[in-house]
């Protein structure tokens, strides 16, 4: 049989162990959270780098097609047709230049 006196010190004992593992379960739920969270930032700065280089790929992009544009020369059939010109009156003026550069 228990005496009173060894009844209270179980009873501590219990109430001891039982505040021990709350205490530890909300450590490990506090370190979950703290995980979780680190995650979710790694993820968002995944993304936003992940868009970053998106953007840049992009904006390279644009620049060799504008690079592209630049150095196509054109025929003498595309330069008749922006000045809305016969390609024979073109071909002329063209060689007129060329003869009064030599």
């Amino acid at each position: 049989m228990v005496n009173s006196m060894e009844y209270i010190i179980i009873v501590l004992l219990i109430g001891i162990i039982t505040v021990v593992k709350i205490k530890n379960t909300k450590k490990d739920e506090s370190a979950k959270n703290v995980q979780t969270n680190e995650t979710k930032e790694n993820e968002e700065a995944m993304l936003i780098e992940l868009d970053n280089k998106k953007k840049e790929e992009e904006r390279q992009k644009e620049k060799r097609e504008l690079l592209r544009k630049m150095n196509h020369k054109m025929s003498i059939e595309e330069i008749a047709d922006v000045l809305d010109m016969d390609v024979s009156k073109v071909k002329d003026i063209i060689e007129e230049q060329y003869d009064t550069e030599d």
